[in-house]
């Protein structure tokens, strides 16, 4: 699902609602694999993690699809580096404030992260986009693999991702 530009005041709108700049930005997108597949045990802000390619761009989003859709409970998402500067989760273009969504099995183990987001009911999840903030946090977010589970636990895997920038993108310019 493509999102478009809905206006010029857009831009004065991203400060009261951050994920809304994922409409704004959409038209840039640019490939992002490195946060595709299952989690490869990378760490640190290197490829094969998805980065954004500025380090305090402001807003920066990473949206993911998946090859079938997955009656989902939750959201996991395996990073190299803190996910501190991430904001919310949309889901099949619905948005969900990080403080609105519970985490758990938040995992801490030689360098390689994974927190789950208890999405508030099961949703038919096709695509997921993650908005940081990267102003805010001060810290580059380092995505290595994004999934959606269901209630027995199994996990399907991001096939394709688009973001805002990447750093993997913009080394190759």
């Amino acid at each position: 699902m493509k999102h478009t530009l809905i206006g010029a005041a857009l831009a004065a709108a991203v400060v009261a609602a951050p994920h809304i700049a994922i409409a704004a930005e959409a038209r840039n997108e640019t490939p992002a694999p490195e946060a595709t597949g299952g989690p490869d045990g990378a760490t640190g802000n290197r490829v094969p993690n998805w980065t954004p390619a500025t380090a305090s761009s402001g807003i920066e989003w990473l949206r993911l699809s998946y090859d079938y859709s997955i009656c989902a409970a939750s959201i996991l998402v395996h990073y190299g580096d803190t996910a501190s500067s991430l904001t919310g989760l949309e889901v099949n273009g619905d948005f969900f404030a990080r403080a609105d969504l519970k985490e758990v099995n938040t995992v801490t183990a030689g360098g390689k992260q994974t927190v789950e987001f208890l999405l508030p009911k099961e949703i038919v999840v096709y695509e997921v986009t993650l908005v940081f903030d990267l102003e805010k946090a001060g810290v580059t977010p380092s995505i290595d693999a994004v999934g959606a589970v269901n209630l027995r636990g199994d996990v399907v895997w991001a096939s394709e991702a688009v973001a805002s920038t990447s750093a993997a993108t913009a080394s190759l310019l």
